[in-house]
């Protein structure tokens, strides 16, 4: 049987015209794959605070989403014994009637030295009379240095009991907001529980891994756009790179900053990195 020459014949495509169309059509999905990196949005900052020293939770000053400043008390223990240590010390430090009375009895002492000296020069008086005297004059004098030592220890004693006082505060370690309370008012607290903790939101820390092809295509301080489950798109510097790739996944993590004064972007939520 002959072959009819009217029959339509297809085209043949070389093959390596075909795999160049094929990898046209394969490089911009590939790159805009690469361009998109998943991310996380943390605290910059997660603290679990507590007291210095044990006792009984006795009120607390914050509660749950109250933003504090640094060195706020959100909370103190139990500490009447501490107060009346710190009045106690307060009293003695106040008082300087044992200085005083040392200097008028050692200028006393000393002016009657001084007097028997001279009665001594004129012979009126015996030696050792004068010379008693001037012991008794060195003496004032040391209990006057005694008593002036005694006030500088008050002021010492001062200082541990407002330190045993404040051992009963907890402050806020950093600005930012309290995200939970972890004991009620009246339990016992010991120094191996967390009371309160406090999360640093501004600013807002990104972590992102990419891949190491990745790595001579970033620097620090780049800015690069970040979206939030809430579709915002907002910019963040990069201010961490990881030096060390991770051989199992071969991956390199960078940490990115998004600065959030009035506290809108929420930590916790995912995001997408958009490199350039």
């Amino acid at each position: 049987m002959k072959n009819n020459p009217q029959r339509q014949r297809h085209p043949v495509i070389p093959l390596t015209i075909y795999a160049v169309s094929l990898f046209c059509l394969l490089v911009p999905i590939s790159a805009s794959a690469q361009a998109v990196t998943e991310c996380i949005v943390n605290a910059a900052q997660v603290a679990r605070v507590g007291a210095a020293s044990r006792g009984v939770l006795a009120r607390f000053g914050v509660g749950r989403a109250d933003t504090v400043r640094t060195g706020d008390v959100m909370a103190e223990l139990e500490a009447s014994q501490e107060d009346s240590e710190v009045r106690l010390a307060r009293l003695r430090l106040s008082s300087d009637i044992a200085v005083r009375l040392a200097r008028r009895k050692a200028e006393t002492a000393e002016a009657n030295a001084a007097r028997l000296t001279t009665l001594l020069q004129n012979n009126l008086v015996p030696k050792s009379e004068q010379e008693n005297a001037l012991l008794e004059a060195r003496t004032a004098r040391l209990e006057e240095e005694e008593a002036v030592l005694q006030q500088k220890i008050a002021a010492e004693q001062l200082e541990a009991a407002l330190a045993a006082r404040e051992r009963k505060r907890i402050r806020a370690p950093f600005d930012g907001v309290v995200t939970d309370k972890l004991m009620s008012v009246g339990e016992l607290y010991n120094e191996q529980e967390p009371v309160v903790v406090v999360a640093r939101i501004d600013p807002l820390h990104v972590e992102a891994y990419l891949p190491a092809a990745r790595r001579a295509g970033i620097s620090l301080g780049d800015t690069v756009d970040v979206v939030l489950e809430s579709r915002a798109r907002v910019q963040a510097v990069i201010d961490v790179i990881d030096p060390v790739l991770d051989a199992a996944t071969g991956t390199f993590g960078i940490r990115l900053r998004l600065s959030n004064p009035e506290g809108r972007f929420l930590a916790g939520q995912s995001c997408a990195i958009h490199f350039e």
